[in-house]
């Protein structure tokens, strides 16, 4: 389900919408100060680096490391891994 979503974060900065990371375009507060991703969102490709970019403009997530999500697939890997041989 990812897999098409994990391809456009490496895509070319140019080859991004115009919309990009632009929270008050692809994820306006409503007037309590909740989020709200925009419907038209959902079919683009750029969906969740998008949204990760327009909460770290606001300070709301610390910025990714490009080895962070790589790193912490392989530490869930290992752990369940480790659990299985252990009832084994």
């Amino acid at each position: 389900m990812d897999s098409n979503n994990g391809a456009s974060e490496a895509a070319p900065a140019e080859s991004q919408p115009q919309c990009f990371g632009d929270p008050e375009r692809v994820c306006p507060k409503d007037e309590e100060g909740f989020f709200h991703p925009q419907d038209r969102c959902l079919p683009c490709p750029f969906l969740k680096p998008c949204l990760r970019a327009a909460l770290e403009k606001q300070n709301l997530l610390p910025p990714q490391s490009p080895g962070t999500q790589a790193g912490a697939g392989l530490v869930t890997f290992i752990k369940r891994w480790s659990a299985q041989k252990l009832k084994h």
